[in-house]
């Protein structure tokens, strides 16, 4: 997907990805907005699946269909500082 840097919306619902770290790659690209992961594994096996993907993907405006607030991103910049992520 990376060959595709105008790619503004990615729809990855209903597969088989068990580990939400695996979308980190995407947050390389330039125009991502709008993201879709429910239904695969990793929305079970994650507690913290929303902050997870949203902390990889800091463009994103759009998670599943929800919007991501200003204080949605506050949120997910603590929880990231916390568990020792570099965004």
């Amino acid at each position: 997907l990376l060959s595709y840097p105008k790619l503004s919306c990615v729809y990855f619902h209903g597969n088989q990805v068990r580990r939400s770290d695996e979308f980190e790659t995407l947050g390389e690209l330039p125009e991502l907005r709008k993201f879709t992961a429910f239904g695969n594994p990793c929305e079970q096996s994650d507690k913290n699946y929303r902050y997870a993907v949203a902390a990889s993907l800091p463009l994103v405006r759009s998670l599943d269909f929800t919007g991501i607030t200003r204080k949605d991103r506050e949120d997910i910049h603590l929880w990231d500082k916390r568990r020792g992520g570099k965004r």
